[in-house]
């Protein structure tokens, strides 16, 4: 099944194991001190004003957050460090040893509970042009239905994660093509790290409970039967009122997420199985960058299609329908035979 094809298999990513975070925390008003602690190193950022700062964690499992943390306080403190407006933290969760069922799952469950996260976390951010919400950003919709379409037509998943402009959203996709992670931005600046515990270990709750369900579909079943309530008490949340305007109805959630609206959505099978790997396996070690560029070329005529169109007797752009054949016909297809001038 496609869905249970890990993402490394996609991108060609380092491969962190288990329940990670790896933190980034904006200051202004640094002294210009290089620090490299147990669990962070300082970086100059050029976007912020007044001798910006990004304090960078390691990739920290759940266990070590609170030591990292208080390490993080510290140096805080000790350089009177200025957090505002301009500031932000950002958390990468870890999905370079997860499964693409995972990612959607995740995508899914935090698209349904974002509304919550702004208002319970992020209060202030919701209209702030460097985090975009994900439920109300059109580009992000456009990509997401191409997406589920190219996943549903064998074509490689997350091109999403090649879009040049998608940094400036709430949760940053293109993480996951040279990170294997979703990079959440909507929390504010702040120098208190209590704060930003109980941030980032939201957040991976919502990774563990979202890797319960089989797929999202049933994340957008128990949605629509039992409502928003019932997703913040599986995630340890208390069950309060949240801004009406800004929630999805399961309809409009599926028609954004999955691209297809009203009953449809309840009827899509994900049993689907994939061609191939594509480039990954062609090219293992050509550098990320130019790895991205070769698949953001594929976006108008792909491996997959070309081998499609050899069994199907032509060869077909993947914008056009899918193609009437029977998949199981090349499953013994070697896409290493496949000539590069046929992309």
């Amino acid at each position: 099944m496609l869905l249970n094809k890990k993402l490394n298999e996609f991108y060609p990513v380092r491969v962190q194991r288990g329940y990670r975070v790896g933190i980034e925390l904006e200051y202004e008003g640094w002294d210009g001190e290089d620090w490299q602690g147990d669990w962070w190193h300082t970086t100059q950022d050029t976007s912020l004003r007044n001798n910006g700062v990004e304090l960078v964690s390691d990739a920290l499992l759940q266990k070590n957050i609170p030591a990292a943390l208080d390490e993080a306080q510290e140096f805080i403190d000790r350089h009177g460090l200025i957090s505002n407006s301009r500031c932000g933290v950002h958390a990468h969760l870890n999905f370079s040893d997860k499964t693409l069922r995972e990612v959607w799952n995740m995508t899914t469950l935090g698209t349904l509970l974002e509304p919550y996260m702004f208002q319970t976390y992020c209060d202030g951010r919701w209209d702030n042009h460097f985090c975009v919400p994900t439920s109300v950003n059109t580009h992000l919709q456009v990509n997401f239905q191409n997406d589920i379409r190219n996943l549903r037509k064998r074509v490689r998943p997350f091109m999403l994660a090649c879009v040049q402009d998608a940094k400036y959203c709430a949760v940053n996709y293109k993480r996951l093509a040279n990170l294997g992670t979703l990079e959440y931005r909507q929390h504010s600046g702040t120098a208190d790290m209590a704060v930003v515990r109980k941030w980032v270990e939201f957040l991976l709750k919502i990774q563990k409970v979202s890797a319960e369900y089989e797929d999202p579909l049933d994340i957008l079943d128990e949605y629509d039967d039992i409502g928003l309530g019932h997703l913040l008490e599986k995630v340890g949340e208390p069950v309060v009122e949240v801004n009406q305007l800004r929630q999805l109805d399961a309809e409009d959630a599926a028609a954004f997420i999955v691209g297809y609206k009203e009953t449809n959505w309840k009827n899509l099978d994900w049993n689907i199985e994939p061609v191939a790997i594509g480039i990954r396996e062609e090219a293992p070690n050509e550098p990320v960058d130019d790895l991205l560029r070769r698949i953001a070329f594929n976006l108008e005529v792909n491996q997959e299609a070309v081998v499609a169109g050899r069994v199907a007797g032509r060869h077909r752009e993947r914008e056009r329908e899918p193609m009437q054949v029977d998949w199981q016909e090349f499953d013994d297809i070697d896409l290493d035979e496949i000539e590069e001038e046929e992309f």
